[in-house]
């Protein structure tokens, strides 16, 4: 019952203030800022040119606002600041990062690098196997070549053994 109570009540607020059949635009005070607000118009000088700059004169600004607020039940707008509220930019400088150190080495294990050998001739061969350049004696196998760490392969008169 309370309910029923409230709502109406509610209801009947906005009715009152738009006028009898809750419309705000035939409300007598909406009537009234309209009115207001041709007759700033009419005493407003002509607009500018297009493309020209002008401001708009105070007075039908002001008659403006007060029509949108009391037609559209819009808020009123908040005061303007006495100064304008802009500031300089703060300068904040610019963040430095130091360069990453590498990570400290570990030292391993080196692993000597074998240095580049010259090139290997066959120099002689007999029934059994071949001397090589650097005086490496290399067996026969078969049709192939061994030396002492593996098969050798030949390309034309050099020689390539592991």
């Amino acid at each position: 019952m309370a309910w029923a109570v409230a709502a109406t009540l509610v209801a009947a607020v906005p009715a009152r203030a738009a006028g009898t059949d809750g419309d705000p635009l035939r409300a007598p005070a909406c009537r009234e800022a309209l009115a207001a607000l041709e007759r700033a118009e009419r005493e407003a000088p002509a607009p500018p040119a297009e493309g020209a700059s002008g401001a708009m004169p105070a007075a039908l600004t002001a008659a403006r606002r007060q029509a949108a607020q009391v037609c559209l039940a819009g808020p009123p707008d908040p005061p303007r600041p006495a100064q304008p509220s802009m500031r300089p930019p703060i300068a904040v400088p610019l963040a430095t990062v130091a360069p990453a150190r590498p990570p400290p080495s570990v030292p391993g294990p080196t692993m000597a690098v074998p240095a580049p050998r010259a090139p290997v001739t066959i120099t002689a061969c007999d029934t059994t196997g071949c001397w090589a350049s650097d005086g490496t004696r290399l067996q026969r196998a078969g049709p192939q070549l061994l030396g002492p760490r593996g098969l050798c392969s030949t390309a034309g008169a050099l020689l390539n053994c592991p």
